[in-house]
């Protein structure tokens, strides 16, 4: 991982502000010159936007990431984050925070701001990166009247509506004509969700490197979504779920 100058001090001048029972804090991988690191790069600024929006309509976070996670002590031991799922390799993070959501009605915050934002290495194979998804959804389904859940079920719904009307295009040419009004008006709407989510970090994003990288999203999610149906990815030694 890599840190910013002063992540310590700026995390206590929040716990000073705020006194958090949890601080959800910005994760971004490292972007480079390929498709692949910009795909992951540009993928999380759009969790970061999601993440924004739910925590500005509902008060507290959807997401989070154990690579830039604060905690106060005595509520994680009072939580009781990890009875039940010690079985399950992967989703720490996520475990936690259902936990606390359910334990504490007010605390919870997103302190995203580029002072504090951690960036880890990207995946450098689409093998690895399809595995490291796969883990994601795989331990979705153990986390218990969680709403990322249904969103991720919306998400991949669109993703395969996009494909069935992109495939009709050949029996019917009419359908190539829905498909670009659609996916233009659905790429307009992603890309400010993204820029929304850049801005938050002081982040840099171009519409034409996230215009390239529209069509590889829309095969890629539902490609994940139906192989975590069928594998079980080892993380650590351990397999990811039961």
């Amino acid at each position: 991982c890599r840190l910013p100058n002063n992540w310590i001090k700026n995390i206590e001048l929040k716990i000073n502000e705020l006194t958090p029972v949890l601080l959800v804090q910005p994760v971004l991988t490292c972007t480079g010159t390929s498709l692949l690191s910009k795909f992951q790069y540009y993928d999380g600024l759009s969790l970061v936007a999601l993440n924004l929006a739910f925590y500005a309509k509902k008060g507290s976070p959807l997401l989070a990431s154990g690579a830039n996670l604060v905690y106060n002590k005595k509520s994680f031991e009072s939580a009781g984050a990890y009875f039940g799922n010690m079985n399950i390799a992967s989703g720490d993070d996520m475990f936690l925070l259902a936990a606390f959501k359910q334990k504490f009605n007010s605390g919870l915050h997103l302190n995203y701001a580029n002072d504090v934002l951690v960036k880890t290495r990207a995946e450098k194979k689409w093998n690895a990166l399809i595995v490291q998804r796969i883990r994601w959804v795989r331990k979705m389904k153990h986390l218990v009247n969680n709403r990322a859940n249904s969103l991720g079920l919306i998400a991949v719904s669109v993703q395969v509506l996009f494909l069935f009307i992109l495939i009709a295009g050949f029996f019917n040419p009419i359908y190539f004509y829905y498909f670009l009004v659609l996916w233009g008006l659905k790429a307009g709407v992603d890309y400010r969700l993204i820029r929304k989510g850049a801005r938050a970090l002081n982040q840099k994003t171009t519409f034409l490197t996230f215009f390239i990288l529209e069509p590889i999203y829309m095969v890629f999610v539902p490609l994940v979504t139906i192989l975590s149906l069928f594998i079980n990815p080892e993380w650590k030694g351990r397999k990811t779920s039961t």
